[in-house]
């Protein structure tokens, strides 16, 4: 087996810092209406402040940490399935278990508590690409880089096609892209009202994450990100195992070329004042393409560092949240949805994007300190721990009967 203490401490920093990375897009989700996340003059003119916040974040964040997880989540299929070949266990059965019990818990949070989850898709992508495993590195990149290259292509494609639109189609997309005040009033009422109040906008945009996005975006993106993870992790990059001068040359050239094409998408975004015609479909194709190479970048980054700074301490800070990643995941959730919707505090569309990011450090501290203390007293997160109760009880059972 490949995985020594250093190299799982490796893993969990890396995971630690994508949980807390993917809340520098989802704050913005949590704290304004829906339509604010793909397009930022949604909830109207951005002042000088918020445009200069907003261009950062979308350069520096925007897709990077949560292509990241998706990568570590195919990563881990290739690890759980040396750890069943060890342990004689059947790994399809026990995938299809954890998957089973993922996507219960991911509806229950998509339904209950936010409708921006992440876990149903991976529950269901997720057996999907165990079918995978067995290919070479070579054949997992090109794969993966092919599924990743798909949504690109599906929206090149639909924006080519909306000249031949009936006008119907077009005014309800155009809505959907630049809500009018009416409609975003209605969303802010909602979820600054009852918890019922909110469980009817929380359905309905659970439900076109899950199923409107799921066969032109989520399944190709993540099926893509997964497998190029298992092609990582088998050609040794997640245990530090790359050449220095390769990983140097990957870092360079993804922040180079995936920010160039990030900012050229911000550029000609901004040049077409944010039109649903182009924005919604041959703009989002720029920082699409440009995060895959940031986030390889990234991923490089951190594996340097964690190289020549093994033994300080803020690794094992990272570490720990990495090790309780999904309990962490669910906690940003129930953190900000306190704070922003009307069960909670009301904040929903109050503060100015700027403002909403000097939440962010309060939040991540407080994670921090939280899993630091948690793990004092127990070996993994709660929902962790129910998770590996759920899916290893038959396996178990069958383990201790051979």
């Amino acid at each position: 087996m490949k995985n020594t203490p250093h190299r799982i401490l490796l893993l969990d920093v890396i995971r630690g810092i994508a949980i807390l990375g993917i809340l520098l897009m989802n704050i913005q989700s949590f704290g304004l209406i829906s339509s604010a996340y793909t397009n930022p003059t949604a909830n109207g003119s951005l002042n000088s402040m918020n445009q200069t916040i907003w261009i950062l974040i979308h350069l520096l964040s925007d897709q990077k940490f949560i292509n990241i997880f998706s990568i570590l989540f195919g990563a881990g299929i290739i690890l759980l399935w040396e750890k069943t070949e060890l342990k004689e266990i059947s790994f399809p059965k026990l995938m299809r278990q954890r998957m089973f019990w993922l996507l219960v818990i991911g509806m229950i949070h998509a339904y209950f508590i936010w409708y921006g989850d992440i876990l149903v898709t991976y529950s269901i992508v997720g057996l999907i690409a165990m079918l995978f495993r067995k290919l070479t590195i070579t054949k997992l990149k090109f794969w993966g880089l092919l599924f990743y290259l798909i949504p690109v292509l599906l929206y090149l494609l639909m924006g080519w096609s909306v000249q031949y639109w009936p006008q119907e189609s077009i005014t309800d997309a155009a809505n959907q892209w630049q809500p009018g005040s009416g409609l975003n009033t209605q969303e802010v009422e909602a979820m600054r009202g009852t918890y019922l109040e909110q469980m009817k906008v929380r359905a309905t945009l659970a439900l076109s994450l899950q199923v409107g996005l799921f066969f032109i975006y989520s399944l190709w993106k993540c099926l893509g990100l997964m497998l190029i993870g298992m092609a990582l992790y088998k050609s040794g990059f997640f245990f530090g195992n790359l050449n220095r001068k390769k990983t140097l040359l990957l870092i360079a050239f993804g922040l180079t070329l995936g920010s160039a094409l990030a900012l050229s998408g911000i550029y000609q975004n901004f040049g077409h004042n944010w039109s649903f015609e182009y924005s919604m479909f041959y703009g989002s194709a720029f920082n699409y393409s440009g995060s895959l190479l940031m986030s390889l970048a990234y991923l490089g980054i951190i594996v340097v560092l964690v190289k020549i700074v093994r033994k300080a301490k803020p690794l094992n800070w990272f570490s720990n949240v990495g090790r309780t990643a999904l309990s962490n995941y669910l906690l940003q959730s129930i953190i900000c949805t306190t704070l922003f919707y009307g069960h909670g505090f009301g904040l929903f569309n109050r503060m100015d994007l700027w403002q909403l990011y000097l939440l962010v450090p309060a939040i991540w501290l407080f994670q921090i300190m939280m899993t630091n203390w948690w793990l004092i007293y127990h070996k993994q997160g709660p929902v962790e721990w129910l998770w590996r109760k759920l899916a290893y009880r038959s396996s178990t059972s069958k383990s201790e009967k051979s």
